[in-house]
């Protein structure tokens, strides 16, 4: 959960806490058990906002990294598989308050499922930060007119991509050079992700493009949510191959770049190529 979650979420359970009996007087005039089960439920409601906010987070990650069937499990789990069960025993043993704290509870089993699950087949349990998912350095900033972002779903598109990094470089002045060689590169890591990066069985996700400028060079980061493919440990396997002719689009991509930065975080893998 990122840190301004976390600070907003104590505060919300100090405060809620602090002044649940006023704010239920303002629903419930006359005091009594009403009024207490009003309270109790405002400070449940509170103590349960980290582990809602945590799962809603990690729903809005899985349908934005089109793991849909994961999202949808774990929407139905929140919803229908994990509430109504705990529910029921909650309220056979704590009555009214048993029903209300039922939701918290259920989250709180969920997180726990979770973690227990990523503990044992070694995943990642922590989401990335903006600046990390993005690949970018921290307060990086770029005016509109040094950025092109894009999505590619086929090799037509990634044709087409390559010729608009080769028209974007030449509208910034980089020299023909320099230019061929990004749209070269471009193209040959959308080709290899779109024939090599996912089953025959799986439908091709969009591919997720964004070259910027900075500090005079070329900056092109290309994101995938396909199989772990890290470029740049395949090149050094191939470095002393004498067959050329193999794995030609990681040498072009190699040779050309002047730099090359491979990242797989969060289920999604990361190229930064610098030209």
């Amino acid at each position: 959960m990122p840190i301004n979650i976390r600070i907003y979420s104590v505060i919300a359970i100090v405060l809620v806490g602090l002044f649940a009996d006023y704010i239920a007087a303002f629903y419930v005039t006359e005091p009594g058990e009403l009024r207490d089960l009003v309270a109790f439920a405002l400070r449940a409601a509170a103590i349960g906002i980290p582990a809602a906010s945590w799962l809603e987070s990690r729903i809005n990650y899985l349908q934005a990294s089109y793991q849909i069937k994961k999202s949808q499990l774990l929407t139905l789990s929140i919803k229908l598989f994990a509430i109504i069960p705990v529910a029921f025993i909650c309220a056979n043993l704590f009555g009214a308050e048993g029903v209300i704290v039922a939701s918290v509870v259920s989250n709180l089993l969920i997180c726990l499922v979770i973690i227990i699950v990523y503990a044992v087949t070694g995943g990642k349990i922590k989401l990335p930060s903006k600046e990390s998912y993005l690949n970018l350095p921290s307060g990086f900033s770029i005016p509109p007119q040094d950025i092109i972002e894009l999505s590619v779903e086929n090799t037509g598109e990634a044709s087409l991509t390559a010729e608009q990094v080769q028209l974007f470089c030449k509208g910034h002045k980089f020299d023909s050079v320099k230019a061929y060689k990004a749209a070269l590169c471009m193209e040959e890591v959308l080709n290899n992700v779109i024939e090599h990066g996912f089953d025959a069985k799986e439908d091709n996700r969009p591919i997720d493009v964004r070259v910027t400028i900075s500090e005079g060079n070329l900056i092109m980061r290309v994101r995938d949510f396909c199989h772990k493919f890290d470029i740049t440990k395949r090149y050094e396997k191939i470095r002393g191959e004498k067959d050329i002719t193999k794995n030609i689009g990681i040498r072009i991509i190699e040779k050309e770049a002047l730099d090359v930065k491979y990242v797989n975080l969060a289920e999604s893998n990361t190229l930064l190529i610098t030209v």
